[in-house]
């Protein structure tokens, strides 16, 4: 049931991994996931789950990205991290963070055709990172 719950719970955000990862945050007791639509500000969404003691998720919520943060971008449109207001109603409020690349994977999900080797990208939090701001934000696994 926890499974098929995850499945249509992310289902929608998923398609969309091969050009705009969604991230993730997760401690013992948090876990955070920002559903990333490539930094066009009106679609993505911040969902926040309080994990229990036998690590399911549950008390949901969920913000607007454009109502909390904003993408910042370079001279040519690309995002290259983002910044959330300082009354925000998340952990990210008051920080800034930067897209910096982390590796590399290979993504096979079982489609047809060769693995393909894509770089894996992380946002790092430099600046406004207290002590209860998540510090890094993992790509969420493509074929998950």
């Amino acid at each position: 049931m926890r499974a098929l719950l995850l499945i249509l719970l992310f289902y929608p955000f998923v398609s969309m991994a091969d050009s705009c990862p969604n991230m993730v945050f997760s401690t013992k007791s948090l876990y955070i996931t920002i559903d990333v639509d490539c930094g066009r500000n009106g679609d993505s969404i911040i969902s926040i789950f309080k994990k229990t003691k036998n690590g399911q998720l549950s008390n949901q919520k969920m913000y607007e990205f454009k109502d909390e943060c904003s993408f910042t971008f370079d001279k040519t449109n690309n995002v290259t991290g983002f910044v959330c207001h300082i009354h925000g109603r998340t952990p990210f409020a008051g920080a800034k963070y930067k897209l910096k690349r982390s590796g590399t994977y290979i993504q096979d999900c079982g489609e047809i055709g060769s693995p393909t080797e894509m770089p894996r990208m992380r946002y790092v939090c430099i600046s406004g990172c207290g002590k209860f701001v998540p510090k890094v934000l993992d790509q969420e696994d493509p074929c998950d």
